[in-house]
């Protein structure tokens, strides 16, 4: 269920990991792969406050809800402090594993007045740094 107020969530991702965790898994192992998403998730959830929440949606795909957030401009604070921790290098057994993040940024109500219509535009929002080629988050939204 969704529920909104004035002061209520951003989306701040749909999409938070690279495209090479099957490649990592197929390469060493899925023990690695696996342990490199909950390296990934116990990152995402040092980033973020008590009241807000973090899942993962499946493969390599990740979902943080910014509960009571009043102002867009710690949205755009918020994917920076995510990146930079998610993108820093995750030690997993003997290896050192870079992973490159594409962060897609919704707002609510500016980007969608429903929980259906506010992911499916983060996820639009997060190919524009893929498109780049570089890490990083894009919002239709945020300057």
């Amino acid at each position: 269920m969704f529920r909104a107020s004035p002061h209520t969530p951003v989306l701040i991702f749909s999409r938070v990991l690279e495209e090479g965790t099957a490649r990592l898994a197929l390469q060493r192992g899925a023990q690695i792969g696996d342990e490199l998403l909950k390296s990934i998730a116990q990152r995402l959830i040092a980033c973020v406050r008590s009241s807000d929440t973090v899942s993962r949606q499946g493969g390599d795909e990740f979902l943080v809800l910014l509960s009571e957030v009043g102002r867009t401009d710690i949205a755009a604070r918020s994917a920076q402090k995510i990146l930079t921790a998610v993108s820093a290098p995750h030690r997993i057994e003997k290896h050192e594993v870079h992973v490159t993040v594409s962060i897609g940024i919704s707002v609510y109500p500016q980007d969608g007045g429903d929980a259906e219509t506010l992911l499916k535009n983060a996820d639009t929002a997060c190919f524009a740094p893929r498109a780049r080629g570089a890490a990083g988050f894009s919002s239709t939204t945020l300057s």
